[in-house]
């Protein structure tokens, strides 16, 4: 039907005939639901400040068979980054020392295929705006808190699963696999000296010679970690990577495999601030570890003289 009058506008009406509809997005549920399924175990780090939360977070995530490593703010973040491989990490972004934002982009910075583990943010900041700001650091997905742990528990089986159906993604892994990262292996699971090493290395030389060999490496490696310190300090990446690269040889003729992946990750790290930070720290563990080591090490050597 029509009306209309001239200089007063017209008027239609009319009818459509349409089907009744089940709401999209109670289909799209369900097909998630289908298609996901629950998550397999994963190792995931969690860094969040709060006690409360951690603890809350970590103990449902155990349950559900993952196994959980805890960081307290971002730092601690990255750090653990370098040390493991984990299959995911679940990221706060409001943390003292190092923000979310600010361990995301080290961690994208760093070499190998650490630099894409995947990382979801958790934030109780709603406001979208933010929530690209978090996407553009590197943040794969922002879940919002209070945590919906259904939502979570389909995340997690997500970045588990190969989107075409061919199995696990590159990322993930058996908890029990090796770690393969390269170079920023598991440092600490290293032997401070390799005894295999050592031997082939070292035993064909007299062992007078190679105790008083040994007894000079601390005061070397000592010199070569605060050279290394110092470029870090100025932002001297030159110096960095040549103090980094002469640990790196010193630690390898000698069969010191902790300090040698240590040294390894440190030349990495060279360019990316919070990343050579938290290097430093793991050279100064494994130079500690070394300096230990090297006095039953000489000892060894000693008694065969």
């Amino acid at each position: 039907d029509v009306d209309s009058a001239p200089g007063g506008g017209s008027t239609f009406r009319f009818s459509v005939l349409v089907r009744t509809a089940d709401a999209p997005e109670r289909i799209a549920a369900a097909a998630d639901d289908a298609v996901v399924g629950p998550a397999r175990p994963m190792r995931i780090l969690l860094a969040e400040d709060n006690d409360v939360n951690r603890m809350l977070v970590s103990r449902v995530l155990a349950q559900s068979g993952h196994r959980v490593d805890e960081a307290v703010d971002g730092r601690e973040a990255l750090h653990a980054a370098l040390r493991v491989d984990y299959d995911l990490i679940l990221m706060d972004m409001q943390m003292p020392v190092m923000d979310g934002m600010e361990a995301t982009r080290a961690i994208r910075a760093l070499p190998g295929a650490g630099s894409a583990v995947p990382i979801v943010a958790l934030t109780a900041d709603a406001l979208p705006e933010h929530h690209r700001t978090y996407i553009e650091a590197g943040v794969d997905l922002v879940l919002t808190k209070p945590i919906d742990w259904r939502l979570l528990n389909r995340t997690l089986a997500r970045f588990g699963v190969d989107p075409e159906g061919g199995g696990a993604t590159p990322w993930s892994r058996s908890l029990n696999s090796p770690m393969t990262r390269s170079p920023l292996t598991a440092v600490d699971s290293l032997p401070v000296f390799d005894d295999a090493r050592v031997e082939e290395g070292l035993a064909v030389l007299p062992p007078k010679r190679v105790a008083a060999m040994l007894a000079m490496l601390p005061d070397e490696i000592r010199t070569r970690l605060d050279a290394y310190r110092g470029a870090v300090a100025t932002g001297d990446a030159d110096a960095c990577r040549r103090a980094a690269h002469t640990l790196r040889g010193l630690a390898a003729n000698f069969g010191a495999a902790r300090l040698e992946a240590a040294s390894r990750s440190a030349e990495a790290a060279i360019g990316s601030p919070g990343a050579e930070q938290a290097a430093l720290e793991l050279l100064e563990a494994a130079v500690d570890a070394t300096f230990a080591a090297s006095v039953d090490l000489i000892a060894r050597f000693d008694e065969k003289v």
